[in-house]
């Protein structure tokens, strides 16, 4: 399988980073083809149809055209697209590769647009993964269908090569005509409850953002500081729920940011740390 991620020329830092979560994670980053993302002047007429920023449009306009090339190159059939703030837990190599392959034989997935990997989860959905992931054996996973569960999120997933231009032209097409647009996530949420895709999320989450890359964001520069925590708040449920972070490290990094003291031991568990994060919930506003 051959992946390719999705980074600014000027965030080499980025890059490097990436680079050695892919070889952490066993995803040997040769493997990994960069496409240099879309910066951007500031005067694009889609900036006066909803999108919030810049980099807002920086990514709707990348990752068309990132499927773009997928579907004209030769990439192999199936392709792991990533943002470049993306994490890993060691060891999930093989569960990416299993599913390439499923992609390409088994019944289920037979129709399969889309497979993703990391995605965005609010309280009950994280509830709803940390309980099912609970029950499955190291290594193995489920798939829920994404028409039902996604919410946002376009940072790691698989994507079958046949459909990789079919996917680009309903983005460009969007982002060239539609009189209101909503992020490229929000607008596959819509696309997918529409039909007009077809996806999976896998069980456990098989990656997060990584957390520190979270103050160079270019895509999030017009949240305040309280909704910022509440991004940032909802990022720990990912790094818990994908393995990549404990629930009482978890729990330390809610304590720093929000002020209240953790009530939470070193051998505490998902479900003390979601008691804990429901217990803040009303100093995080929505977004």
């Amino acid at each position: 399988m051959r992946g390719v991620f999705i980074n600014l020329d000027r965030c080499s830092g980025r890059k490097d980073a990436l680079l050695g979560q892919l070889d952490f994670a066993g995803l040997p980053s040769i493997e990994y083809h960069r496409f240099s993302a879309f910066e951007p002047a500031g005067d694009e007429p889609q900036l006066s149809k909803g999108l919030k920023s810049k980099g807002e449009l920086g990514i709707f306009k990348s990752l068309a055209l990132v499927l773009a090339q997928i579907g004209d190159e030769g990439f192999d059939d199936v392709v792991h697209v990533l943002e470049d703030d993306a994490s890993f837990s060691a060891g999930i190599a093989g569960t990416i590769a299993s599913l390439s392959r499923l992609m390409l034989s088994h019944p289920q997935l037979e129709n399969a647009d889309i497979v993703f990997l990391d995605y965005f989860l609010n309280r009950d959905l994280f509830a709803h993964i940390a309980s099912s992931g609970a029950n499955l054996a190291p290594g193995s996973f489920e798939l829920i269908p994404a028409k039902s569960a996604y919410l946002a999120c376009c940072g790691s997933f698989l994507v079958r090569r046949s459909s990789a231009s079919y996917i680009s032209r309903l983005l460009s097409k969007i982002l060239d005509s539609a009189d209101s647009l909503a992020p490229v996530d929000l607008t596959l949420c819509t696309l997918l409850q529409m039909g007009a895709l077809s996806g999976f999320l896998t069980v456990p989450l098989l990656g997060a953002p990584a957390g520190e890359q979270d103050d160079d964001s270019t895509v999030q520069t017009h949240a305040d500081n309280a909704v910022r925590s509440s991004q940032r708040a909802h990022i720990l449920l990912r790094l818990l729920a994908s393995g990549i972070k404990s629930p009482y490290w978890c729990a330390k990094q809610l304590e720093e940011m929000y002020g209240v003291a953790s009530p939470l031991a070193p051998d505490c568990d998902v479900s003390d740390f979601l008691s804990y994060f429901d217990s803040l919930k009303g100093r995080m506003p929505g977004f």
